[in-house]
């Protein structure tokens, strides 16, 4: 192969001259791709970092994220947002101590006599009943009411909620507090609320999938809190309900945790930076409903309907999370259940177990678009999960009643 002649450009390449002509609008093309590149490298280099919502939550916590039991003059987040919590004890603990042990010999009578004839029903029924009569069915039923219904144990609920388009942005948390060790006779159990709204995202409202009743909390005044507040707060009070107070009280044997489904709760506490305790006992009351009724339309709305709980403002995190605490106290009193017949296996129990046939599908589709159109007519609430179509059936009755005359 000749030398390319001076003034000649050679390809080292392909091993070959290059048209002068070509190079010169390869060049300017070459150039002009260059100053696109530079160009949107200095777009991406003046623009801002894309959000990380989880980012609001990575802090080195003091200790409190991994357990660290701090004492009480380390409790100043829950001296600043619930300074009754240290102060209640105190003026009836006296009262009602001479009572708990005449109350749990009576409780726990109760329960043996229970699940001793709840037994024997089992074994001598013609039908077998298809979980209850497994015996690991019925131990997870034994070991559920013995947590719960003794009262020896504090019980805390926790429910957390999270803009429906992105998850990582979490906005609401709460928590309700059954503590039963000064509720020895009280009629009602007296449980402790906290609903605390993430101040970083208020801007980020459900709509579409989910309703928006972040500020429809039943239970009293929700707090606001920045993220690290927020995550330094429920460390402390989780902290203080498990190990600090079971330890003054003698008549409590520690502390449980019920969640509804709580799976994913508990991943966004670890995105958050609060820990439960290790070794600590966890109820799910989906699986608690399980235990007798299969798994089968377990929401927590259509147990409470079930259960005739009146219930409203769904998806609020602190509404949610009180209605499972209270489902929880529900499903493990021995009581509740022989009267709600939650042990035996009946039609009704069938009703819940079994898939819906095409009638039904049918009669569903129907109620979705009487929903529609109650929904454009104004004749629902837009709080509550449920709508109201009696207006919308009033009417339709007056037109049957005008065509028969």
């Amino acid at each position: 192969m000749k030398p390319p002649k001076p003034g000649e450009e050679f390809d080292a390449k392909n091993g070959k001259k290059k048209d002068n002509k070509k190079g010169k609008k390869g060049d300017q093309e070459d150039k002009e791709k260059e100053a696109e590149q530079k160009k949107l490298e200095e777009k991406k280099a003046n623009e801002p970092p894309k959000f990380d919502p989880t980012s609001v939550w990575r802090v080195n916590t003091d200790g409190f994220a991994t357990g660290y039991i701090p004492p009480p003059v380390r409790y100043d987040s829950l001296q600043k947002h619930v300074p009754d919590i240290f102060n209640y004890r105190s003026k009836i603990q006296n009262f009602n101590s001479a009572y708990d042990n005449m109350q749990y010999n009576l409780r726990k009578q109760l329960v043996t006599d229970y699940l001793h004839n709840l037994k024997n029903q089992l074994n001598s029924s013609p039908k077998k009943h298809p979980y209850l009569s497994q015996d690991f069915q019925f131990k997870g039923l034994e070991r559920a009411i013995d947590y719960v219904y003794m009262r020896r144990h504090i019980v805390i609920s926790f429910d957390i909620e999270a803009y429906e388009f992105d998850n990582r942005y979490i906005t609401e948390v709460a928590l309700s507090i059954y503590d039963p060790s000064n509720q020895s006779m009280s009629s009602l159990p007296y449980i402790k609320q906290v609903h605390i709204i993430v101040n970083e995202f208020t801007e980020k409202v459900n709509h579409k999938f989910l309703p928006d009743n972040k500020n429809n909390f039943l239970g009293g005044r929700s707090l606001v809190m920045n993220a690290l507040e927020c995550t330094k707060f429920l460390q402390q009070l989780i902290n203080y309900y498990y190990y600090e107070l079971p330890s003054l009280v003698p008549n409590l044997d520690g502390c449980i945790f019920v969640g509804h489904g709580p799976s994913g709760d508990l991943k966004w506490f670890s995105i958050m930076g609060v820990k439960l305790p290790t070794g600590a006992q966890l109820l799910d009351t989906q699986k608690f409903w399980h235990l007798s009724h299969g798994k089968y339309g377990c929401s927590l709305s259509r147990i409470l309907r079930y259960m005739d709980m009146p219930h409203s403002h769904m998806h609020n995190a602190g509404n949610d999370c009180y209605y499972t605490l209270l489902l929880a106290l529900q499903l493990a009193d021995p009581q509740v259940r022989m009267i709600k017949r939650l042990d035996e296996w009946n039609s009704l129990m069938k009703e819940t177990e079994r898939k819906p046939t095409a009638k039904e599908k049918e009669a569903k589709q129907k109620e979705k678009k009487a929903r529609q159109e109650a929904k454009k007519a104004g004749l629902f609430d837009e709080d509550s999960d449920d709508f109201n179509f009696e207006p919308l059936r009033e009417g339709e009755r007056k037109e049957k009643e005008e065509e028969e005359t």
